[in-house]
């Protein structure tokens, strides 16, 4: 340990900017890097510290001295560091702070290559185990291009896009690259992994464990930090892995210093502004330290809303602030008098609380025309309309903020979410409209995106959309480049209305206007809607689909029919429903040849194997043996 400590002080003697482009990328592996890249951590961390701010000079700095940190950063093997905290502490800053300390080491270090990774709930992109892996893999990469002999150029050209979609797949080039002597020793940090989809944290979260209590860590050159709250399965999978974390709680004293000198710093800057005297700056801090719980993102909800107000109504400002931040959630929404204006705030919370991605100003207008029955005619709601809703949002604020450089509507925190759609507004009153109900939302969100699909002005633009609306839509078609940009709300509703139908759930099953009105007018999006319900299990919707018109044997891109869909994914239920059909092709072929019960053999699937075995149609052939026995070696197809 006290030489890898004499090591670091002499790196600093010869600094070199980390690559963080793809100027060092052979030509030959350009096309495989910018597959891999969903989306840059570099840029992102560039919006987060724009939306944040500065940091606060002299904050953060206290985990520089923290043994836990320092041991971290000195050992030879393996290691896990997990800050741990509650929302609105001040992680992400924490994390950021840290990027910059470890940038630098490794400027200075030959040997040191960093990679990190922000979550984020509000994008799917950013939001799952995959997308860490590759963002992590890209800087990887960019830094150390000898490493693309880790990505096999055959394997990559037969699979495409497809090897980067697949957990296992990447986590297994993620090690090989990570026990390479050549990559150096490798420090990531994650930042908010409990913003990461639950079953797709639980990939993550496996792999970890397997790493450090397995022999595998012994070969391996790579360190983490992991920042989350302390939600169960990650403090269950985390205090798993054994002597090799170091669990350091953020919300602890020291954060309580870093939240004084922030209140002082930023009370400071609010009494300048606005002319305060000394004992009113004073009463300011006073209360702040007092009620925040300490929360940074409640001090600056309080200081923003104070930068409004005129200086003769802050002390009563002061005595009514509650403590903590839900309560202080309450206060804001508490000031929507107005029954339409809470309907309103209400509506937009809700959708900005479930939207798949922020949406932008003119996007969530749309869907509240469409959603909220403000339009009933079939063509698109004319501009005049748009412009009108367009301004709702301001209602909801500070708990919702425009991004001025996306133009998008986003929650002010993740705290904001879990507020909306947690238990504290139930049952409180005029407050629990604001509740979001998710599968209820869900299918409020779907129906607005099924209602802009029937608009006329989609027929115009192809000789017959339920025929290629299909293809267009879902697969690609650069003759529908210029629809994203006339119409607003067609990008967001042809890539999640689908997701939206799979979480509606409950809510879904039992709307029977739409199951009786609305369900044919798009026949091509039904059937395909049908694959989607197969694969996600979804036996109550399967059932409806196919008694309302439902094509069953309707297949997708890579001729998968719903069967085949249900097979891959192990959806013995909706398999059985759909054996249970007198006209179902039973030994039906994609577009590569394999059968359901090959398909059932490959992933290992022993009671559809069964199921598809006890119908004398279906019969086991070399190929489906072959399968079974690729399964039995370990071997599962990823791209499937």
């Amino acid at each position: 340990m006290a030489q890898k400590a004499i090591r670091v002080v002499q790196s600093r003697l010869n600094p070199q900017a980390i690559v963080k482009n793809n100027s060092r990328i052979p030509p030959e592996n350009l096309e495989c890097l910018q597959s891999l890249c969903l989306s840059d951590p570099q840029f992102d961390l560039a919006a987060i510290r724009n939306a944040k701010g500065d940091r606060v000079d002299g904050t953060c700095e206290w985990i520089l001295t923290q043994d836990r940190y320092t041991s971290w950063l000195v050992e030879d093997s393996p290691q896990l560091l997990w800050l741990s905290g509650a929302p609105g502490i001040g992680k992400t800053m924490m994390s950021s702070f840290l990027v910059e300390e470890l940038t630098q080491l490794a400027e200075h270090s030959s040997q040191m290559t960093l990679a990190y990774y922000f979550c984020d709930d509000k994008f799917q992109e950013r939001r799952t185990a995959t997308s860490i892996l590759r963002g992590l893999l890209l800087q990887l990469l960019r830094q150390r291009p000898i490493l693309f002999k880790h990505i096999l150029q055959t394997r990559f050209d037969t699979l495409r896009d497809g090897l980067f979609t697949n957990f296992h797949a990447l986590w297994t080039i993620f090690i090989s690259i990570v026990q390479d002597p050549e990559a150096g020793e490798v420090c990531c940090l994650i930042d908010a992994l409990d913003e990461c989809e639950n079953e797709s944290r639980q990939l993550f979260l496996t792999a970890f464990k397997k790493l450090f209590v397995s022999q595998q860590s012994e070969k391996t050159y790579v360190k983490f930090i992991v920042t989350s709250r302390r939600e169960k399965d990650i403090v269950e999978s985390l205090s798993a892995v054994g002597p090799a974390i170091r669990n350091l709680q953020v919300d602890s004293g020291k954060v309580n210093d870093d939240l004084s000198k922030f209140i002082v710093v930023k009370v400071n800057e609010l009494s300048t502004r606005k002319k305060y005297s000394e004992s009113l700056k004073e009463d300011v801090k006073h209360a702040l330290t007092n009620k925040a719980e300490g929360t940074f993102l409640y001090v600056s909800l309080v200081l923003d809303d104070l930068n409004k107000k005129a200086k003769s109504v802050v002390i009563k400002t002061l005595q009514e602030l509650p403590s903590g931040l839900n309560n202080l959630y309450d206060k804001i929404l508490s000031r929507i008098e107005d029954d339409d204006d809470m309907k309103i705030a209400s509506s937009v919370l809700h959708w900005v609380a479930v939207a798949r991605r922020p949406l932008t100003v003119r996007e969530l207008a749309m869907a509240r025309v469409l959603g909220n029955g403000e339009w009933e005619g079939n063509t698109r709601p004319p501009e005049d309309l748009l412009n009108y809703f367009q301004d709702d949002f301001i209602r909801c604020e500070p708990l919702v903020y425009v991004d001025t450089v996306k133009k998008t509507i986003n929650l002010v925190h993740q705290s904001a979410k879990d507020y909306l759609l947690g238990a504290h507004l139930q049952g409180n009153g005029d407050l629990s409209q604001y509740h979001v109900v998710l599968d209820t939302t869900n299918l409020l969100m779907f129906r607005t995106c099924w209602t802009y699909f029937c608009l006329e002005e989609f027929k115009q633009h192809t000789k017959s959309m339920h025929e290629t609306l299909e293809n267009r839509l879902l697969f690609g078609d650069s003759h529908w480049g210029s629809l994203l940009d006339d119409y607003c709300f067609f990008a967001y509703a042809s890539r999640e209305w689908r997701n939206h139908a799979v979480a509606a759930g409950p809510a879904l099953a039992t709307d029977c206007k739409f199951w009786e009105e609305d369900l044919d007018k798009l026949p091509t999006l039904r059937d395909y809607w049908l694959l989607q319900a197969a694969a996600e299990g979804q036996e109550v919707v399967v059932q409806q689909l196919l008694e309302n018109g439902a094509e069953l044997e309707s297949k997708d891109n890579r001729g998968r029919t719903p069967l085949l869909w249900a097979v891959v994914k192990g959806r013995e239920a909706v398999v059985k429903l759909l054996l249970s059909r007198s006209d179902v092709v039973a030994d039906s072929q994609d577009d590569y040849g394999r059968t359901p019960l090959c398909l059932a053999a490959m992933h290992g699937h022993e009671a559809v194997v069964k199921l598809l075995l006890s119908r004398n149609d279906v019969k086991a052939d070399s190929q489906d043996e072959l399968a079974a026995e690729h399964h039995s070696a370990g071997g599962r197809n990823e791209r499937a």
